[in-house]
Protein backbone atom coordinates (compact mmCIF):
# COMPACT_ATOMS: atom_id res chain seq x y z
CA UNK A 1 0.00 0.00 0.00
CA UNK A 2 1.02 3.32 -0.95
CA UNK A 3 1.35 5.86 2.09
CA UNK A 4 1.36 9.54 0.84
CA UNK A 5 2.97 12.49 2.92
CA UNK A 6 1.16 15.52 3.49
CA UNK A 7 2.78 17.72 1.00
CA UNK A 8 0.72 17.65 -2.55
CA UNK A 9 -0.33 14.14 -1.78
CA UNK A 10 2.60 12.90 -3.69
CA UNK A 11 4.50 9.85 -2.44
CA UNK A 12 7.89 10.01 -0.28
CA UNK A 13 9.90 9.02 -3.32
CA UNK A 14 7.63 11.21 -5.55
CA UNK A 15 8.55 14.10 -2.99
CA UNK A 16 12.39 13.39 -2.79
CA UNK A 17 12.54 13.40 -6.55
CA UNK A 18 10.74 16.41 -7.20
CA UNK A 19 12.75 18.44 -4.13
CA UNK A 20 16.17 16.96 -6.35
CA UNK A 21 14.81 18.48 -9.42
CA UNK A 22 14.24 22.18 -8.19
CA UNK A 23 17.57 21.83 -6.68
CA UNK A 24 19.42 20.67 -10.14
CA UNK A 25 17.10 23.65 -11.93
CA UNK A 26 18.25 25.83 -8.98
CA UNK A 27 21.94 25.70 -10.47
CA UNK A 28 23.75 28.05 -12.24
CA UNK A 29 24.76 26.58 -15.41
CA UNK A 30 27.59 27.72 -17.43
CA UNK A 31 25.30 29.51 -19.86
CA UNK A 32 24.32 31.65 -16.92
CA UNK A 33 27.52 32.34 -16.25
CA UNK A 34 27.94 33.71 -20.06
CA UNK A 35 25.00 35.83 -20.03
CA UNK A 36 27.39 38.78 -20.23
CA UNK A 37 28.20 37.18 -23.49
CA UNK A 38 26.11 39.31 -26.77
CA UNK A 39 26.47 38.89 -30.15
CA UNK A 40 28.61 42.14 -30.27
CA UNK A 41 31.09 40.79 -27.87
CA UNK A 42 31.29 37.68 -29.58
CA UNK A 43 32.05 39.50 -32.77
CA UNK A 44 34.46 41.96 -31.30
CA UNK A 45 36.26 38.85 -29.82
CA UNK A 46 36.20 36.91 -33.38
CA UNK A 47 38.16 40.32 -34.78
CA UNK A 48 40.34 40.13 -32.06
CA UNK A 49 41.25 36.70 -32.08
CA UNK A 50 41.95 37.29 -35.70
CA UNK A 51 43.76 40.35 -35.93
CA UNK A 52 45.85 38.55 -33.44
CA UNK A 53 46.68 35.67 -35.74
CA UNK A 54 47.69 37.83 -38.34
CA UNK A 55 44.56 38.70 -40.38
CA UNK A 56 44.49 41.11 -42.19
CA UNK A 57 41.09 44.58 -41.86
CA UNK A 58 40.29 42.71 -45.51
CA UNK A 59 40.17 39.52 -43.83
CA UNK A 60 38.82 39.92 -41.09
CA UNK A 61 35.93 42.64 -42.75
CA UNK A 62 35.06 39.57 -45.02
CA UNK A 63 34.63 37.18 -41.82
CA UNK A 64 32.36 39.52 -40.27
CA UNK A 65 30.51 40.60 -43.13
CA UNK A 66 31.37 44.10 -43.70
CA UNK A 67 31.11 45.85 -46.85
CA UNK A 68 32.91 48.70 -45.77
CA UNK A 69 36.41 47.69 -44.07
CA UNK A 70 37.11 50.82 -42.77
CA UNK A 71 33.71 50.12 -40.15
CA UNK A 72 36.09 47.21 -39.42
CA UNK A 73 39.74 49.00 -38.62
CA UNK A 74 37.46 51.93 -36.56
CA UNK A 75 35.20 49.44 -34.81
CA UNK A 76 37.46 46.42 -33.96
CA UNK A 77 41.54 47.58 -34.71
CA UNK A 78 44.23 49.34 -33.10
CA UNK A 79 42.74 48.40 -29.35
CA UNK A 80 45.47 46.26 -27.98
CA UNK A 81 45.14 44.70 -24.47
CA UNK A 82 46.62 47.32 -22.13
CA UNK A 83 47.12 44.55 -19.71
CA UNK A 84 47.66 41.10 -21.20
CA UNK A 85 47.74 39.68 -17.42
CA UNK A 86 43.78 40.48 -17.54
CA UNK A 87 43.49 38.12 -20.26
CA UNK A 88 44.98 35.45 -18.43
CA UNK A 89 43.06 36.14 -15.41
CA UNK A 90 39.66 36.31 -17.17
CA UNK A 91 40.54 32.85 -18.81
CA UNK A 92 41.21 31.30 -15.60
CA UNK A 93 38.27 32.57 -13.73
CA UNK A 94 36.41 30.95 -16.50
CA UNK A 95 37.38 28.24 -16.82
CA UNK A 96 37.23 27.81 -12.77
CA UNK A 97 33.55 28.48 -12.94
CA UNK A 98 32.84 25.96 -15.74
CA UNK A 99 34.78 23.12 -13.95
CA UNK A 100 32.86 24.47 -10.40
CA UNK A 101 29.55 23.88 -12.60
CA UNK A 102 30.91 20.71 -13.66
CA UNK A 103 31.74 19.05 -10.51
CA UNK A 104 28.55 19.98 -9.05
CA UNK A 105 26.42 18.28 -11.80
CA UNK A 106 28.78 15.36 -11.33
CA UNK A 107 27.99 15.10 -7.18
CA UNK A 108 24.43 15.43 -7.69
CA UNK A 109 24.60 13.24 -10.49
CA UNK A 110 26.49 10.47 -8.65
CA UNK A 111 24.30 11.12 -5.27
CA UNK A 112 21.64 10.52 -8.22
CA UNK A 113 23.10 7.16 -8.91
CA UNK A 114 24.04 5.93 -5.45
CA UNK A 115 20.37 6.25 -3.82
CA UNK A 116 18.35 2.46 -4.42
CA UNK A 117 15.66 2.92 -6.79
CA UNK A 118 12.32 1.53 -5.56
CA UNK A 119 10.17 -0.17 -7.48
CA UNK A 120 6.27 -0.96 -7.18
CA UNK A 121 4.74 -4.39 -7.57
CA UNK A 122 1.60 -4.11 -9.83
CA UNK A 123 -1.40 -6.19 -7.37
Amino acid sequence: MLRFSPTYGLSRTDRAALLELTEVAGLRSLADELAWVTAHKFRKTTATILAGAGQTPTQVADQLGHADTSTTIDDYFGRRAKNPEAAKVLDRELRSIHEDVSNRRMALKSRDNSRPRKTQSVG
